[in-house]
């Protein structure tokens, strides 16, 4: 029952809009569960055993790409699966350099950092962290707005020497960001530093996030 209801939360899940592949964990997680106990012990072990395998294999080499779905339905089940591209989620040596190099400046000079997809970039410019986007969304909407007005007020005081933002500022930031920092460097494309799994990767994304990453300085700087 549980991995049923672990089948069905995924589904739904998956239906909605704006959804992402992480909304098959109900199903995979219950799913595995079952799975180990129902497995048949002595008579026809083997063959479950091997079936088992047999799609651990196929998930090595095959990736299912969701897009094709949601944009057609049934008739984009034939685009749906494609070769495992291991280049997704191994950082070629370009991206590697472009990390490093960000890294370094983070971590070379001391100072506050605000980056609101990125908390951790915080800590390695010597900060304490901070909340970050999906962090704000997660929370009911008074503390949300709670945790907005004190990051815009900090944002207005100028407590962070740099503010990075990916894609579009958010309208509840846009006013204090104008009134105290202006537009720094922008990195598009192959530019960008991401990360490799989760969340505006590559290969954590349904549909692949294009957007910009925006660097703004605090004008007495």
């Amino acid at each position: 029952m549980l991995a049923a209801a672990g089948l069905l939360a995924s589904a739904l899940g998956y239906s909605t809009q704006w959804a992402e592949p992480n909304a098959f964990m109900p199903g995979v997680c219950f799913a595995a569960a079952w799975l180990a106990v129902v497995l048949p012990v002595g008579r026809g072990e083997a063959a479950a055993l091997g079936l088992v395998a047999a799609q651990l294999v196929f998930a090595l080499v095959i990736e299912p790409t969701y897009q094709p779905i949601q944009d057609r339905g049934l008739a984009g089940l034939q685009d749906s699966y494609a070769r495992q591209d291991l280049a997704r989620t191994i950082p070629p040596a370009a991206l590697r350099e472009r990390a490093a190099a960000l890294r370094a400046e983070l971590e070379g000079e001391p100072r506050a950092i605000f980056a609101l997809h990125r908390p951790w970039w915080s800590v390695l410019a010597g900060g304490p962290g901070h909340v970050g986007s999906m962090g704000i969304h997660d929370v009911p909407k008074d503390r949300q707005k709670e945790i907005e007005a004190s990051v815009a007020a900090a944002v207005v005081r100028g407590d962070y020497a740099a503010i990075w933002i990916d894609g579009d500022v958010p309208a509840w930031l846009r006013g204090p960001l104008r009134r105290r920092y202006a537009a720094g460097r922008q990195l598009a494309g192959e530019a960008r530093v991401l990360p490799m799994t989760g969340y505006m990767s590559a290969a954590g994304m349904v549909t692949p996030w294009t957007g910009v990453q925006h660097e703004y300085v605090r004008r007495s700087e």
